[in-house]
């Protein structure tokens, strides 16, 4: 059975409206939300028809799809405070950043993505032309991911899924390293100093793997100075999380 004639029986609607909506990829609504760097955030709300057919995907195809257990966005039970409580004892913290993550999923990627991943396509039954109707459905023009599609952030955990097992894998060769990621967020941690060569091997994983990194964003944290993971706080004498001073006393 054609994936769409499956979308359209899960809907209860016609197999041809599916394929109407496939070709509706450029619906979105656009707004900007601001940033912490003063810039703003493009985002891109795709059309009640896209999102009804999206969830549908998640909920049935995307979900079989692995994430790592090294990731901390996006999934059931995921939060910043579990993110930043598996570095609360770092001595020796190193952040880094994805240059405009969900863009730089393009849909040449996603194809090579579902391609490695021939087991769970077979077991799920997908055609090549299965598969190019889910990019049509979940990608902004049928070209890339954008923040504000409902598919977006599982899509984003499933191509990043070797990439975490892979950059855990060096981290092991080096030593004792806590690793996680929080969407584009990559933390690492450690009781000993951070070898400057793991910040090369990221770099040079994440080009692999279709990336670019954020220098902007990229920096070392010791107990001498505030260590912060994804908004809290990590406090330097307890080992606990925070909010922090600044955000304690906007309450007080």
């Amino acid at each position: 059975m054609r994936l769409s004639e499956k979308i359209a029986r899960g809907l209860g609607i016609d197999e041809s409206y599916v394929k109407i909506i496939a070709t509706r990829n450029h619906l979105y609504a656009k707004y900007y939300i601001p940033k912490k760097n003063g810039k703003r955030r493009l985002i891109l709300q795709p059309s009640k028809e896209l999102k009804v057919v999206q969830r549908w995907l998640l909920k049935n195809i995307l979900c079989y799809f692995p994430v790592s257990k090294y990731s901390f966005a996006y999934s059931k039970g995921d939060s910043i405070n579990k993110n930043a409580a598996v570095h609360s004892r770092g001595e020796h913290l190193l952040h880094t950043d994805i240059s405009d993550f969900f863009p730089s999923i393009s849909r040449k990627m996603l194809l090579y993505y579902f391609i490695n991943n021939k087991q769970i396509v077979t077991e799920l039954d997908l055609t090549r032309e299965d598969i190019e109707l889910i990019l049509d459905i979940c990608l902004y023009r049928g070209k890339n991911l954008v923040v504000g599609s409902v598919a977006s952030p599982r899509i984003a955990n499933m191509v990043m899924y070797e990439f975490d097992l892979q950059l855990k894998k060096i981290l092991d060769e080096y030593g004792r390293y806590q690793y996680t990621r929080y969407a584009d967020d990559i933390v690492i941690s450690s009781m000993s100093f951070i070898d400057e060569n793991i910040l090369i091997k990221i770099n040079q994983l994440m080009v692999e793997h279709g990336f670019q990194m954020n220098k902007d964003k990229t920096y070392y944290m010791g107990r001498n100075k505030k260590r912060q993971v994804t908004g809290i706080v990590l406090d330097n004498n307890q080992n606990i999380l925070t909010i922090g001073n600044k955000k304690y006393k906007e309450f007080y």
